[in-house]
């Protein structure tokens, strides 16, 4: 009796521990599953010691990926975080780049002028020392041929000009070199723009660097802005000097000429134009004048191909075939009085954005370059270069820039025609000279611009 008494007591207490274990399981794992052998999200056969663990290796998983999408963000966060100081620190070494060629460019202008100066006046000095010289030699002379005549015997004493006679001839040279070639710059041989910029350099590292870039285009706008003060006047002759000096890219001619020109609204017997005849060549600037609702804007559009909702009947030539003018669209600019330009980017970006997409793939990166400085210089755009353009939310330059960016998108695909409407409506009197000007030394360029000039004061 004993005996059985300790064997129900130890399997009682053999039970009460098991039944102990599986509830500390079941606690653990949160599942009854366990006390009938199988771990938490786990299966397993009855009777079996293999267990299917697949949902633990998907949790595993899981948080691995978790991890690392966490770790992504946070590397995307510490990257937008230092993007913008990236950025402005990139602008103000290309800017600090680009000031430091404009000062050179600007520097080597005024020395080359200098040297210039100094040049004339020597030549002036040498001019004169030679007549000097020239008429000391003659009296020196005619007294020798009248002592000869006197029957004078022995030799002559020395000449005491013998010592000069040399410097006499070296000045002769001097002015012979000069008068034969007055562009030879002696002493001062550093070409403005890229001719030796492009010859001393290997051709592997022609124009490749940032400064490179930028000084040779500020050096090709101040020998421009030379040429532009020796012709000034703006004559025939003058600008047959500018072309035969400047490097600048041929643009095709385009002469339009139109004949009985009408516009009738579709659906309605209204004229918007009736018969309107004329021409304009390449290398004028024509004005389109007339009060409001003459049908200024209209007939631009006609002339542009973008006149919509309307019938058109008449003649358009285009150097003197008839043609569609929308097979030159990539050559043809036209500026509309409503802005055109991007908000939130800046002056510089705006123009870059058209450069880079009307400009020929083909054309060198400093040629691009010049192009898009070139445009910033003539229309005064300077000092806003860096600024955003502004949007109705966020304010940004003045209308009046606003408008000249408006001017530059069309100007930097260098077109043969430019149509503008009314491009000086809200400038004040200066920006309207300036735009003026830009506009005439693209005509000089050979370009046909034809604008409608609302305020012609």
């Amino acid at each position: 009796m004993l005996n059985e008494a300790k064997v129900l007591k130890q399997k009682a207490s053999d039970q009460i521990e098991n039944h102990r274990r599986q509830f500390i399981i079941a606690l653990t794992f949160g599942s009854s599953d366990e006390i009938r052998g199988c771990l938490w999200m786990a299966t397993c056969e009855p009777q079996s010691a293999n267990q299917n663990i697949t949902a633990y290796g998907i949790l595993i998983f899981v948080s691995g990926l978790v991890t690392l999408c966490g770790g992504l963000m946070l590397l995307l966060l510490f990257i937008y975080n230092c993007s913008d100081q990236v950025l402005s620190t990139r602008e103000k070494r290309e800017a600090k780049s680009r000031e430091a060629a404009a000062r050179s460019a600007r520097e080597t202008a005024q020395a080359r002028e200098r040297w210039k100066s100094a040049k004339d006046n020597a030549r002036k000095h040498a001019s004169g020392l030679q007549a000097q010289l020239s008429r000391t030699f003659s009296r020196k002379k005619s007294v020798r041929q009248g002592q000869s005549k006197a029957g004078m015997s022995g030799a002559l004493p020395p000449m005491p000009m013998s010592a000069s006679q040399p410097k006499g001839n070296n000045l002769t040279k001097m002015v012979r070199e000069l008068a034969d070639d007055p562009e030879n710059h002696e002493g001062f041989n550093l070409e403005i723009g890229d001719k030796n910029l492009k010859k001393n350099m290997p051709k592997a590292k022609q124009l490749q660097t940032r400064s490179q870039i930028f000084k040779y285009a500020y050096g090709q706008i101040e020998k421009e802005k030379a040429l532009q003060e020796q012709n000034k006047n703006l004559t025939f002759s003058g600008v047959i000097s500018m072309a035969a000096d400047m490097e600048i890219r041929n643009r095709p001619p385009i002469e339009v000429a139109f004949k009985d020109l009408t516009l009738t609204l579709k659906g309605k017997n209204k004229h918007l134009l009736r018969c309107v005849t004329g021409k304009i060549v390449p290398g004028h600037v024509s004005a389109v004048m007339g009060p409001s609702g003459a049908g200024k804007t209209t007939f631009l559009s006609a002339l542009a191909g973008k006149a919509t909702g309307c019938t058109k009947s008449g003649s358009i030539l285009i150097n003197g075939k008839v043609e569609s003018i929308q097979s030159y669209k990539k050559i043809i600019g036209f500026v509309p009085q409503d802005d055109i330009v991007h908000g939130n980017l800046t002056v510089e970006e705006n123009l870059w954005f058209s450069a880079r997409c009307r400009l020929p793939a083909d054309l060198a990166k400093p040629d691009k370059v010049l192009v898009v400085e070139r445009v910033i210089e003539a229309l005064g755009l300077q000092p806003v270069r860096d600024s955003l353009v502004g949007t109705v939310e966020k304010r940004g330059i003045s209308g009046g820039q606003r408008k000249r960016v408006n001017v530059g998108l069309e100007m930097v695909m260098e077109p043969s025609l430019l149509i503008l409407d009314e491009p000086t409506s809200g400038l004040d009197s200066s920006s309207s000279q300036l735009l003026l000007r830009a506009l005439r030394r693209e005509a000089l360029e050979g370009v046909n611009i034809c604008m409608v000039v609302h305020q012609p004061r």
